[in-house]
């Protein structure tokens, strides 16, 4: 006898049936029905495995090629959009320091533009001069020997800070327009770049990556992995990333250790060096101490038997 698990094609309740019958009935709403024709249905036979497999197979190929595609698509546009991101926060750096740097001089000019409208503006330009006028004609006066040249000295310094004055305002005068429409259009170009970077933040999924590959180097090789075909899913590419940050780490701690291991052999080198130095040194001022050693017995005595010939001599003679 064999069971074969089907589901009633009445009720759909699971059944068991027995294959050498006939007719079977279902045990929750008693509806009969004819094995054979029901059976076939979910019956498989061997020479149906093999094109079954191939076409689960191919179906989860086909899955995982879509996953993959839609993978590389996803981590693509993160990448250009980070890439854009980041050009777009460094063009909007770039604007507002150029708008401070405006705005910092039109804040000059505009102090300037009230001591100018302070008075009329032929007066206006007379205020500095004529009183480094008087100030020279006080410091004259009280130095009487020398009153003429100081006075004549304050004339002509007045004369010159009026010129540099006059100067001073035509130029602020002249600037002052432009650099307000400069700083008017420097807002507007910060205004449209923040636009701009907004607009790319929304849209790229961002979470579709964790923000720990957040990097220039770690998109670009999840997408390089992907296009490669290397991996078929996000998981997969992470997976090689971080395999290859791994294996990057472990060599760069190898050649670390191999330059820390020649710096110490070069320095056990040099003291070797420097022992055999003062070896040889220690042997030559030895020489030097033992040849002098003798030469000093020689003369001693040398010296002795002169003494003991003259001593002879003076006795017989």
């Amino acid at each position: 006898m064999k069971l074969v698990s089907m589901n009633c094609p009445h009720c759909n309740g699971p059944l068991k049936v027995n294959t050498s019958l006939a007719r079977a009935s279902c045990n929750y709403c008693g509806f009969q029905f004819v094995i054979d024709d029901e059976v076939k249905k979910v019956k498989i036979s061997e020479e149906d495995y093999e094109p079954i497999g191939k076409a689960v197979n191919d179906a989860r190929m086909e899955s995982d090629r879509k996953e993959a595609a839609l993978a590389l698509e996803k981590v693509a546009k993160i990448r250009d959009s980070y890439r854009k991101t980041s050009e777009l926060q460094g063009r909007g750096q770039f604007l507002r320091a150029r708008l401070y740097d405006d705005e910092r001089r039109i804040a000059s000019i505009e102090n300037w533009m009230k001591f100018w409208n302070f008075l009329p503006y032929s007066l206006s330009l007379f205020i500095i001069p004529v009183g480094i006028f008087i100030l020279f004609i006080i410091i004259g006066i009280a130095s009487w020997f020398a009153a003429g040249g100081i006075i004549a000295a304050g004339l002509v310094i007045a004369v010159i800070s009026f010129f540099v004055f006059s100067w001073m305002r035509n130029k602020q005068n002249n600037d002052y327009g432009p650099l307000v429409q400069e700083a008017n259009s420097i807002k507007a170009d910060i205004a449209q770049t923040d636009a701009q970077l907004q607009a790319v933040r929304n849209d790229a999924d961002f979470s579709f990556v964790p923000p720990k590959y957040h990097n220039p180097a770690a998109l670009d090789f999840l997408y390089q992995v992907l296009y490669d075909k290397r991996a078929n899913n996000l998981s997969q590419a992470i997976n090689l990333y971080e395999e290859n940050v791994y294996r990057t780490n472990m060599q760069r701690m190898q050649d670390e250790q191999i330059r820390l291991q020649k710096q110490q052999l070069e320095e056990m080198r040099q003291q070797q060096e420097e022992r055999d130095d003062s070896r040889e040194k220690g042997v030559d001022a030895a020489s030097v101490i033992s040849t002098v050693g003798k030469v000093a017995v020689t003369g001693m005595a040398l010296k002795a038997g002169h003494d003991i010939l003259k001593g002879i001599k003076d006795s017989f003679f």
